[in-house]
């Protein structure tokens, strides 16, 4: 009945670009553009600041009050107009509009960029100090010969361009140069070129939806994003150091709380940096968003400005969640109200099976507020009242098993993989992502690592995939006395025994585990140390 139809010109909403990389911050304000240019105009005049840059910062400052007003308005109802425009020469006549107001302002945000101001600074200094030779004579060891003349080319350019062959008296007597200083001038120069060359291959959120801008010109934020951001380490190295400059201080990093390793927790934070004040992002992500020591930073961001977080997760067994995509998932909803999380409502990891659809999936899940189990990096994947009872149960002891974690004895494990993921033994099973560690009393360690209870605590902050020593550690153990460790140890020998003796080997000659046909002794396990963490015997029913 209600048949959808495509909005008419809709490609005006479809942007292009590397929406992860721009130069213009959001906050940069009209305001404080012209604050920042009439304290240039206050200072005492540096090395080639003639009348005639006093004259240009004079004219961008009228284009700030008198053009930009002005071509925002343009830029806003060219835009609107088009959107339901059917004539096609309009259409074609909006389209020019919308693309030279968006020229005007782009072309005045980079005048107005400190490295315009310090590349024609740097250049001045350069050719007071070494004249037109500085350029033109100008080596570098091991440069290549083609780059370095084309540098000495666009320096030429932009000494012309910047009118310095007539306002500075540059000499034409030979006076050398220095290398280092020859260096620092193509710095500045790439610098200045990355933002008015390179910009053109960014997206500047700040002014690629006019529907957000006031009348200034100023970014007025958005009220809600919804996404689906790639996954993967899908940056490259000058990428990453544009988001992450090492050499600077934290606090002039383009992302400060997100992981380079993973794009999606790029996309997060520019996510949260692009809606206003209550408003709310909701992103399909890699379960990994609940479990990763890479998230600390990214989470601590969350976790101090959004009162109200929900997640929750969905395994890729035994059916996937979406048909295309072999990936563990999280769906992330929050409220940016910069203050601190009270409510962070999670689920367990839930499986689809094939017989469910996405809509019976998705109405079956339950939430619980898991904002108190919140660790380093991880949210804590539980969905019902009785798993809150026993999880503060298990916090409650005095002990983990990191305490258990020095000996003589070893405890094996897979490093990786969904098959194994949960075979521990004392002795190597010759696997090639096989790692280890040390403890004492490996049969009661093997038992106590692959009960029942064990599986559900670590499932609750693991990616389900690969393991990790620090979420083995936290594992909370109860007092065991020598009696207890000794019940342990032999369940913890004969359950090893029992899983090489149903153990097989595929045609390739791969030796292949079956823990659920042991179960019968992890039950056994359970059955007894549970009751140490005082679950009650609904709760361990429930385990």
């Amino acid at each position: 009945i209600h048949q959808m139809q495509t909005l008419p010109n809709i490609d005006i909403n479809i942007k292009c670009g590397n929406s992860l990389i721009s130069n213009i911050t959001l906050n940069f304000s009209k305001e404080k553009l012209e604050s920042q240019l009439k304290a240039l105009l206050n200072k005492d005049r540096k090395l080639g600041e003639s009348d005639e840059e006093v004259a240009e910062i004079n004219a961008i400052l009228d284009d700030l009050k008198v053009k930009l007003p002005k071509q925002i308005e343009i830029y806003k109802n060219a835009t609107n107009a088009y959107k339901n425009e059917t004539n096609e020469d309009l259409r074609g006549l909006h389209k020019r509009n919308i693309e030279s107001a968006k020229e005007f302002i782009l072309s005045l945000f980079v005048k107005t960029n400190p490295a315009y101001r310090e590349f024609k600074s740097t250049l001045a200094n350069y050719l007071k100090s070494y004249g037109y030779g500085g350029i033109d004579n100008a080596t570098l060891p091991n440069a290549n010969p083609k780059a370095l003349q084309e540098a000495r080319k666009n320096l030429n350019d932009y000494l012309i361009a910047f009118n310095y062959h007539k306002t500075l008296g540059i000499t034409n007597e030979p006076r050398g140069f220095v290398e280092r200083d020859f260096l620092a001038l193509l710095d500045s120069m790439r610098s200045y070129e990355s933002i008015s060359k390179e910009a053109k291959s960014y997206f500047e959120w700040r002014f690629e939806f006019p529907e957000v801008l006031d009348k200034n010109g100023d970014f007025m934020c958005f009220d809600l994003i919804v996404g689906n951001p790639p996954y993967g380490d899908l940056l490259d190295k000058t990428q990453k150091d544009f988001c992450q400059n090492k050499k600077l201080p934290k606090e002039q990093w383009k992302y400060q709380y997100a992981d380079t390793g993973d794009t999606y927790k790029l996309f997060i934070e520019k996510g949260f940096n692009l809606i206003k004040q209550n408003g709310n992002l909701a992103y399909i992500v890699p379960l990994s968003i609940t479990s990763s020591k890479s998230n600390i930073d990214l989470h601590k961001m969350l976790l101090e400005n959004c009162e109200f977080i929900r997640v929750s997760s969905y395994g890729d067994r035994p059916a996937k969640v979406f048909p295309s995509a072999e990936q563990k998932v999280s769906v992330i909803s929050l409220k940016k109200t910069l203050s601190p999380t009270k409510e962070l409502f999670t689920t367990q990891v839930n499986k689809r099976y094939s017989s469910q659809t996405l809509k019976e999936l998705i109405e079956s899940q339950q939430f619980v507020n898991s904002i108190e189990f919140v660790r380093e990096g991880a949210f804590c994947k539980i969905s019902l009242p009785i798993e809150k009872v026993i999880m503060k149960k298990l916090y409650a002891q005095k002990q983990t098993l990191k305490s258990f974690m020095k000996g003589k004895e070893r405890i094996y494990y897979r490093t990786s993989g969904n098959r194994y993921y949960n075979l521990f033994t004392n002795y190597s099973t010759k696997s090639t992502k096989e790692n280890s560690f040390e403890v004492k009393n490996s049969n009661a360690i093997v038992a106590l690592m692959t009960s029942n209870l064990f599986y559900w605590f670590r499932s609750a902050y693991s990616n389900h995939r690969d393991s990790y020593m620090h979420e083995f550690e936290r594992f909370p153990i109860p007092k065991l006395s020598k009696q207890m460790l000794a019940n342990l140890a032999k369940l913890g020998k004969k359950l090893q025994a029992d899983i090489e003796k149903k153990s097989n080997f595929t045609s390739t000659g791969t030796k292949e585990y079956r823990l659920r046909k042991s179960k019968h002794i992890i039950d056994e396990i359970d059955r007894l140390i549970c009751p140490l963490y005082d679950l009650t015997q609904e709760e361990m029913d429930f385990i």
